[in-house]
């Protein structure tokens, strides 16, 4: 019967030392969690290495979001803000006071993106270009929508097109849903694309004799938005992105942009 109780007491005093040091483990764990605060956040996701130029009016901001070289941008001008996108109303536009950025003056291969809603039915119904206000002779390259059609060019020289076209839009209703518009070039051929709403709906190249040309910036200064030469849309344009690549976005690049753009 001693022998009995002494195994008792023996296995109580183990399982005593036991209980004891899980305790004693349990709240060095939780006081190394309080010492060491709430735990990091995540990292935010990378950088695409061929992005130029993005800006993302999710705050209702003018500043820019991401530039190749670090530097601050901002877009001036009249606009209203609204919550994730700015609106730019009738014979107003919004421009960089800076200037253009050099690293976006680029010869070679290149994609723009341009998530916009319009609420005009027809007319001027989004404009985007590089070309000095009270000039006619583009450079740089333009982008714009009239009634139905999308028009696009890029330029070799003043007022000289290098390749570009034209695309019937359908009388799409610009109104209902953020759209979205992808161009590229590729430098070898000339050739660019129109992609809408994450769809190709154009291919086109630059006509023979034209293959040691290049894009020329020469008198392109800024990148206004709203506004080419004297014209503007008549009713309010939102503008919710505008991005810019040193590469030929893919596919599913493009479709991915269009899927991931702000609602």
């Amino acid at each position: 019967m001693s022998y009995n109780s002494a195994y008792r007491e023996d296995t109580q005093s183990t399982m005593s030392s036991v209980t004891l040091e899980y305790a004693r483990n349990v709240a060095l764990e939780i006081r190394s969690t309080f010492l060491s605060g709430p735990a990091p956040p995540p990292p935010p996701p990378p950088v695409d290495p061929n992005l130029l130029f993005d800006v993302n009016f999710n705050d209702s901001s003018l500043d820019v979001d991401y530039t190749k070289d670090g530097a601050a941008l901002t877009f001036e001008g009249v606009s209203t803000s609204n919550d994730g996108f700015v609106t730019i109303t009738n014979t107003n536009f919004i421009s960089l006071p800076t200037g253009m950025p050099s690293y976006l003056k680029n010869t070679g291969d290149q994609s723009w993106v341009f998530n916009f809603r319009s609420d005009n039915p027809g007319a001027n119904r989004y404009v985007i270009n590089t070309l000095q206000l009270d000039d006619t002779s583009q450079t740089g390259f333009r982008l714009s929508l009239y009634n139905d059609f999308i028009f696009y060019t890029f330029y070799k020289g003043p007022g000289a097109g290098l390749v570009g076209g034209q695309w019937n839009s359908l009388d799409t209703d610009m109104s209902l849903d953020v759209q979205s518009i992808v161009l590229t070039y590729k430098r070898d051929g000339h050739e660019s694309r129109l992609y809408y709403n994450g769809v190709l709906r154009q291919t086109a190249a630059a006509a023979a004799g034209n293959e040691g040309e290049v894009i020329s910036w020469g008198k392109s200064d800024n990148l206004y938005i709203n506004r080419f030469f004297r014209y503007t849309p008549t009713r309010p344009t939102d503008t919710h992105r505008l991005a810019a690549f040193d590469k030929v976005l893919t596919p599913e690049e493009v479709m991915s942009i269009y899927e991931e753009r702000e609602l």
